[in-house]
Parts: structure tokens; C-alpha cells; sequence
């Protein structure tokens, strides 16, 4: 009597452990791959790296569902469409892990928009000006006086 009482004890702990289980709420990481697109572009495979990817998980682009596979807990793949990328602007991206838990994950922003190329000017600083300025006339008064 006393070990069937254990194993009623047991078969019920371990359901209750099993049924405890949840899947987690996922977390995103940037970049996303690629990190944006040309409006216009055709359709591609959005790689989504992170944590806590379920299977079942879910790529939403702008609320809406996208086909997705699961690599493995920590990264993703949705299928993103031409319609998707056809005109400029930023697409939300996130992930939803199904119950039991589960949920939707941190937002990431992906770009869609022309390549823009951007060119720094810096400032040279005083002191490295007048190193310049000493240099160059250093070289070119040796310079004179070589062919003289």
C-alpha cells in the first residue's frame, strides 16, 4: 500500500514537472541578415539571431506572420517577400514563441532604403597641421639643396 502511494506520488510530481515546463519569451539580437534592402529589391531569407526560440516560433515582418524555420534556439529564418521590400521605409521585426508561455519578443527595426554612401571630413588639429607644415618644409629644403 505504501508503494503504490509512492508511485502515485511520483507519476504525479513528474506530470506536474512536465506540465510546468514553458516555453520562454524571446529575445532578439542585432543585426538582423541582411541589415536592410533596396526598395524593389526581390524577395530573401532574413536570418534572426537571438535566444529562447522555441519550436513553432514565429518571424512577424510588421505584425504579420512570415513561413519561418527554426535552426536552432538561437537563430531563425522567415522568408520575406518582394511586397514585403517594395517601397522605402522601416519594417518592424519580431518574434512570437507559442504557449504554453512563450510570447512575443523585443522589437528590431529593419531598413528598407537606397544605399547612401557617407563621406567624414575631419578637422585636422593645430598641432598636427604645424607637424605637417615643418615636415613638408623640412623635405623640401633638402630636397633643393640636393639638386643644387
Amino acid at each position: 500500500m505504501t508503494s503504490t502511494r509512492f508511485v502515485c506520488l511520483f507519476v504525479i510530481l513528474v506530470s506536474a514537472m512536465l506540465a510546468a515546463q514553458s516555453n520562454p519569451v524571446p529575445l532578439i539580437n542585432q543585426p538582423l541578415v541582411p541589415g536592410s534592402a533596396a526598395p524593389g529589391s526581390s524577395g530573401f531569407a532574413l536570418t534572426v539571431n537571438g535566444t529562447g526560440f522555441a519550436s513553432g516560433a514565429v518571424v512577424n515582418w510588421n505584425g504579420s506572420p512570415r513561413v519561418t524555420v527554426l535552426n536552432s534556439s538561437s537563430s531563425l529564418q522567415a522568408t520575406i517577400g518582394a511586397a514585403d521590400v517594395a517601397m522605402a521605409g522601416t519594417a518592424s521585426v519580431t518574434v512570437v514563441n507559442p504557449a504554453p508561455g512563450g510570447g512575443t519578443s523585443n522589437v528590431v527595426y529593419f531598413s528598407i532604403q537606397e544605399k547612401s554612401f557617407l563621406v567624414a571630413f575631419a578637422r585636422l588639429s593645430t598641432r598636427f597641421r604645424l607637424l605637417v607644415s615643418r615636415l613638408w618644409a623640412t623635405s623640401t629644403t633638402m630636397a633643393s639643396s640636393t639638386w643644387q
